[in-house]
């Protein structure tokens, strides 16, 4: 995947990803996956979609890691607000649930 990177001070060769999810087991697994991979800048994780947009627009990742089900803000409701002021991140929605309903 070819790192195209948002982040207003320049160009980076690490992609920023950042990570909403309410689990800190999923979030503290998937920052040591990246970080044994290398080439990813690990973002401040959020526990919610409260703060989503604020966050993405102060944070500037190239992608979100972004949990359909957690407590607080509807998930894809931010996402759908995410996208109505531009933001440039990439978001992976992923969830747990093998509901087709939800999938």
């Amino acid at each position: 995947m070819e790192a195209r990177p948002t982040n207003p001070e320049g160009p980076s060769t690490r992609l920023r990803v950042m990570c909403v999810d309410d689990n800190p087991i999923v979030v503290e697994a998937l920052a040591l996956k990246l970080g044994l991979l290398g080439g990813f800048e690990w973002l401040r994780p959020l526990g919610d979609a409260d703060r989503l947009v604020r966050e993405v627009q102060r944070q500037r990742p190239d992608v979100v890691l972004l949990d359909l089900d957690m407590p607080g803000r509807e998930p894809l409701e931010a996402l759908a607000e995410l996208s109505a002021v531009g933001s440039a991140a990439r978001v992976l929605v992923f969830s747990g649930h093998t509901r087709p309903d939800l999938v």
